[in-house]
């Protein structure tokens, strides 16, 4: 099985949803956006109805765009991705069951990909929502308490020289890759929140979150590192998964 990728206007995708009673998480839950041409939101679905039509979209292809629409409504393993700043505003839902995934990329007034693939190909999926840069940073790792982390911001928006000082005596870098990693925490133009949700008895529980930050050098991970502390190091596409990777191998064992 290789993977199967349609995309859907916003209004096509609310009405596939909304005919085929389909329930997705809060935050996912379509509407139809009517236009100018249109009189109201009724109108709207039935030219979005039409236009799947005339795009084939019907019938046995409408059932298929329907299924896997609920394998990410009944999943019980999802990755719920936002990310923000520059040209890429979307949200991303992924759906992990034993041998088949889903993918939901909502990118606003842009519209909806719907795809599904073999389990195996999840690396690869995650990979692929994550907005390339044209460079990778080159600081080394660093573990911080996130209250030094902050003190440190906090002391550099008031002017104060000790910024740098503080993180090179609390973590033992190089007073340069103090002030560069102050600056690009300090000025991110975006940033990446990727969460881990598993359907239980009571509803969708959240087990895992990870923050990366968009910088013009490219992205930092933050990764948790004990109480009250993280650590930052620069990431890629490819490392999502790896960030991912614990949380989601206990939720498939």
């Amino acid at each position: 099985m290789s993977a199967r990728r349609v995309l859907l206007s916003v209004d096509e995708f609310a009405v596939a949803c909304a005919d085929h009673d389909i329930s997705l998480p809060i935050g996912y839950a379509p509407t139809v956006r009517a236009g100018a041409a249109d009189a109201d939101v009724a109108s709207a679905a039935d030219a979005a109805r039409a236009h799947l039509n005339a795009r084939g979209i019907s019938g046995p292809a409408l059932a298929a765009v329907a299924h896997n629409l609920r394998l990410i409504a009944a999943a019980r393993i999802l990755v719920d991705t936002q990310i923000a700043g520059g040209d890429h505003g979307l949200r991303c839902l992924i759906a992990l069951d034993d041998t088949v995934g889903a993918t939901l990329i909502h990118s606003g007034d842009r519209g909806v990909e719907l795809s599904v693939w073999p389990a195996t190909a999840l690396p690869h999926e995650l990979r692929r929502i994550v907005p390339p840069t044209e460079s990778a940073l080159a600081l080394p790792s660093v573990r911080i308490l996130v209250d030094t982390l902050i003190s440190a911001l906090a002391l550099d928006a008031h002017g104060h020289d000790d910024a740098e000082r503080l993180l090179v005596n609390e973590t033992g870098i190089a007073a340069a890759d103090a002030a560069e990693l102050i600056d690009l925490c300090a000025h991110a133009r975006g940033s990446l929140h990727s969460t881990v949700l598993t359907a239980t008895d009571g509803g969708v529980t959240a087990v895992a979150h990870v923050v990366w930050v968009l910088t013009d050098a490219g992205w930092l991970g933050l990764r948790r590192s004990g109480h009250g502390a993280v650590e930052t190091a620069p990431v890629t596409a490819d490392d999502l998964g790896a960030y991912l990777a614990p949380t989601l191998a206990e939720l498939v064992a």
